[in-house]
């Protein structure tokens, strides 16, 4: 346990030295599809790194300004480093490899925008920063609504077969 927990570590190391690495020339090309815009460069941006869990290297939320034709527009998203080895880190890259993620009903998972291997076999994917809309605990109706659509997305996925034959679907 204490050896997969430093190869994790090593793993994390790795990952935030790449992170504070990155320039405009590699968000650019990511952030382009947040704001539907190829035509945008990225000016300015800063990173906060967020709370890792699942088998995650590190999870951090980028921010910053775009420039271009329309003027200054604000951008955001996160990215998730993920190792090779995890089911669970495994099963959620390739999901969004996949598209299966992109026609969910009930819910809507982040959208990706871009799944990206990094050298030394770790995994990074580019996602939407989802802001939390309630912004105070919820309340029972809240978990009434969520709970009514996660049984939304169970029963529509009892019906498609080719997505329930995906390999990497948990059984």
């Amino acid at each position: 346990m204490s050896e997969q927990f430093d190869v994790r570590a090593a793993g994390a190391a790795v990952m935030e030295r790449q992170v504070q690495a990155l320039d405009s020339d590699a968000l650019t090309p990511l952030v382009q599809p947040v704001l539907d815009g190829a035509d945008v460069v990225v000016e300015t941006w800063s990173v906060e790194p967020l709370r890792a869990g699942n088998g995650a290297l590190g999870v951090y939320r980028f921010s910053g300004v775009a420039r271009g034709a329309a003027g200054p527009r604000p951008w955001a998203m996160v990215l998730k480093g993920i190792g090779d080895g995890a089911d669970v880190s495994v099963r959620e890259r390739l999901a969004y490899q996949s598209g299966a993620l992109e026609d969910l009903r009930g819910v809507r998972a982040p959208r990706c925008y871009g799944v990206v291997r990094q050298p030394g076999g770790s995994w990074w994917l580019w996602l939407e920063a989802l802001v939390d809309v309630w912004q105070h605990a919820w309340t029972l109706d809240h978990y009434h609504d969520a709970a009514q659509h996660l049984g939304q997305l169970s029963g529509a996925s009892i019906g498609n077969q080719e997505q329930l034959a995906l390999p990497w679907l948990s059984r």
